[in-house]
């Protein structure tokens, strides 16, 4: 398994908020623990499918 680092510093100093907006709601709906703000559905137990860790910078 890897760890995913999601870096939008490496796109430029813009990242839209409609991007942040999509990529919450994205993480939202996989299972696994909720990063910040609500919890969306999940399976107790199983991790985010592929990755150990998920690290959001912004």
């Amino acid at each position: 398994m890897a760890d995913a680092v999601i870096d939008p510093g490496q796109y430029g100093e813009a990242f839209p908020e409609e991007a942040r907006t999509a990529l919450r709601s994205l993480l939202d709906r996989c299972p696994g623990p909720a990063l910040d703000g609500p919890p969306g559905p999940r399976v107790p137990g199983m991790p985010m499918r592929g990755f150990r860790s998920l690290q959001i910078r912004w």
